[in-house]
C-alpha cells in the first residue's frame, strides 16, 4: 500500500479525508480477491434456506441421515401396544360407629388398638365395587361383620375434629375413578363409618391378624414382640410396671406409698385401710356428722395415749375361750388354743393367769397396727389433740355405750316455752303442763323394758323425734347449746280447732 503524502497547499483535514478514502478502497479490494469466483457471481441470486430435515439430521446425527435412506421414526407408537393403568396407595380409616365428625388423638389409638384405624390400600381406575369391598375386609377382618352396610366419607379441610362428609355413589358403587377423585389422587384420607353396626373395640393381642402387615419391635423391658404402632402405648404401662415392682419384688401401697413385698402387700393393705377410715371419722366428726361410737373402752384409750390397756377386753373369737379358762380346772383340753394365742410357758392350773394374760395380749396386739393406722387418720383437724386435751368429753364419740340414747334431762334442758305474765292465771295453767310433761317422760323412761324391740312402745327418743324431727343427741357441744325446743301454749285453741279433745291438765 502506497502511503500518500501531504502535498504542499492541503489543508490538513483534507489530507485527513483523502487518506481515509484510499484506506476504505485497499480494504475492499482485499475481500474481493479472498472471495471465490463462484461465489461472487452467484451474489444476486437468494441464498437457498436449510430445510427442517437437514437441520434435524445436522442436530440428532443417530437418528436422521442426510441421504435420506433407512430413515427411522423411534417416535412412532407400535400398533399392538395395550395402555394400563397405575395402581394408587389411597389411605383409608375404619370407624367403630356412625359419626358425624373426625375422631380425636385418644379415640385414634383406642381404634387402632381394636384393629380399626388407618389403613392404605392399592386402588386402579378399573377397580370395582365388589373388588374394593373385598380388599377392605383383608386389610380390616371386622368388616366381614358389615358386609356393605358401610359408606365412604372425608373430611373438610382446617385442623382438629373436622365434620364428616359423604361421598357420592355412582350406579356401580365405588369404583376405582370414584375412589381417585374423592381422594384428589391418594392425597387425602377416606373414612369408612359403619351405617347400622358398631364394631367392638376390645384391644386385640399382639398377634392378631390385623396388626399381621404391621412391622414389629421387641420391648426392650419385658421383652414382648408387638406391632411398632402398639410400642408406644405399651411402654408407658410397662414402665408404671416396672417401677412399681423393685428387684427385691416389692410393691408400693398405693393409701401410704410405701413399699412392701409381695407376699406382705395383702395383710399390710387389710391394716392401710383403717387410716383411710381414721380420715373419714375425723372428717365426720369435725363436720357435724355421725361418729364412730362402735369401740371398746381400750380401743379408745389406745387412740388418746397410744399405750394398751388390757381391761375390759372383748373378742369375738377368744372371748369364749378366756371365759371357758377362768372356770376350767383341766387346761389339757385347751392346749392347742392356748398356743395359738403365743403362749409359750406352762399349761397348767397353777399358770392360768398368765395365760390369761396372753390370750388378751394376743387379742389387743393384733388389732394395734389397724388402731396405729386409724390414729394417723385421726390427724385429720388435729382430732387426737383434741381428745387428749379433753377425753372424757371425746369419750362419747368412739366408746360404744357411752352416750345412751336421747333421755329426759336431755329433752326437758332444751326446752324454751313462751309463758304468760307470771302471778296470771294462764301461766298457772302453763306450768302445770309443763310439770305434766315433765312426769310422761320420766314415767316412759321408768318403765321401757330393757330387751324391747324399738318402735313397740313410745319412748324418750320417740317424743323428740315427734317433737323435733331427730330421735338423737347433737354431737357438738356448740350445736346442743343452740339446740332449742319452743314451745307456744294458745288458750284459745277451741276458736282454732273446735272438733278436737283436750286433755283435763289443758
Amino acid at each position: 500500500m502506497r502511503r500518500m503524502e501531504n502535498q504542499p497547499g492541503r489543508s490538513q483535514a483534507q489530507y485527513d479525508q483523502c487518506s481515509a478514502t484510499e484506506a476504505a478502497q485497499h480494504f475492499m479490494s482485499l475481500l474481493t480477491r479472498a472471495i471465490p469466483e463462484d461465489r461472487r457471481q452467484g451474489q444476486s441470486t437468494s441464498v437457498e434456506k436449510p430445510t427442517v430435515a437437514f437441520e434435524m439430521a445436522r442436530s440428532f446425527p443417530g437418528f436422521f441421515k442426510r441421504n435420506g435412506k433407512n430413515r427411522s421414526h423411534p417416535f412412532r407408537r407400535p400398533a399392538n401396544v395395550v395402555k394400563t393403568s397405575k395402581p394408587l396407595e389411597v389411605p383409608f380409616f375404619l370407624l367403630g360407629s356412625k359419626t358425624d365428625t373426625t375422631p380425636s388423638i385418644s379415640a385414634e389409638l383406642e381404634l387402632m388398638q381394636a384393629g380399626l384405624g388407618k389403613r392404605a390400600l392399592s386402588i386402579t381406575s378399573d377397580l370395582t365395587h365388589a373388588e374394593l369391598s373385598s380388599s377392605l375386609r383383608t386389610i380390616y377382618p371386622k368388616m366381614n361383620d358389615l358386609q356393605d352396610r358401610w359408606l365412604l366419607f372425608k373430611a373438610a379441610g382446617g385442623n382438629g375434629r373436622r365434620k364428616l362428609s359423604a361421598i357420592a355413589l355412582e350406579a356401580e358403587g365405588y369404583t376405582g375413578s370414584v375412589i381417585k377423585r374423592a381422594s384428589g389422587g391418594g392425597k387425602q384420607l377416606l373414612y369408612i363409618v359403619p351405617l347400622q353396626d358398631e364394631l367392638d373395640l376390645t384391644p386385640l393381642p399382639a398377634d392378631a391378624p390385623e396388626f399381621a402387615r404391621m412391622p414389629t419391635e421387641t420391648c426392650k423391658q419385658c421383652k414382648t414382640v408387638m406391632p411398632l404402632q402398639m410400642l408406644a402405648l405399651h411402654i408407658d404401662h410397662c414402665n408404671s410396671t416396672s417401677n412399681s415392682e423393685t428387684e427385691a419384688g416389692e410393691v408400693q401401697c398405693p393409701i401410704c406409698t410405701r413399699t412392701f413385698p409381695v407376699s406382705d402387700i395383702e395383710l399390710h393393705a387389710s391394716f392401710c385401710s383403717e387410716r383411710v377410715a381414721g380420715e373419714i371419722f375425723g372428717v365426720s366428726i369435725a363436720q357435724g356428722g355421725p361418729a364412730p361410737r362402735f369401740m371398746q373402752e381400750w380401743c379408745y384409750h389406745y387412740l388418746v395415749t397410744g399405750n394398751l390397756k388390757t381391761d375390759g377386753v372383748h373378742d369375738t373369737e377368744l372371748s369364749p375361750l378366756i371365759k371357758t379358762i377362768e372356770d376350767a380346772s383341766d387346761l389339757s383340753l385347751y392346749i392347742e388354743e392356748i398356743l395359738d394365742c403365743g403362749y409359750t410357758g406352762q399349761i397348767n392350773i397353777d399358770h392360768k393367769e398368765s395365760i390369761l394374760r396372753a390370750i388378751v395380749l394376743h387379742v389387743t396386739t393384733k388389732r394395734t397396727p389397724m388402731l396405729q393406722q386409724m390414729r394417723e387418720g385421726l390427724e385429720v383437724y388435729n382430732l387426737i389433740k383434741v381428745m387428749q386435751i379433753k377425753p372424757n368429753e371425746c369419750r362419747n364419740l368412739f366408746v360404744v355405750g357411752d352416750d345412751d340414747k336421747v333421755d329426759s334431762h336431755y329433752v326437758l334442758s332444751h326446752l324454751a316455752p313462751e309463758m304468760s305474765p307470771h302471778g296470771s292465771t294462764k301461766h298457772v295453767k302453763e306450768s302445770k303442763i309443763l310439770e305434766y310433761f315433765q312426769d310422761f317422760l320420766i314415767e316412759i323412761e321408768d318403765t321401757q323394758p330393757e330387751n324391747e324391740v324399738e318402735g313397740e312402745t313410745p319412748s324418750v327418743p320417740m317424743v323428740m323425734q315427734w317433737m323435733t324431727g331427730q330421735a338423737h343427741r347433737h354431737l357438738l357441744v356448740s350445736e346442743r347449746q343452740k339446740f332449742k325446743i319452743a314451745i307456744v301454749f294458745d288458750h284459745n285453741c277451741l276458736e282454732h280447732m273446735p272438733g278436737h279433745t283436750m286433755l283435763s291438765y289443758c
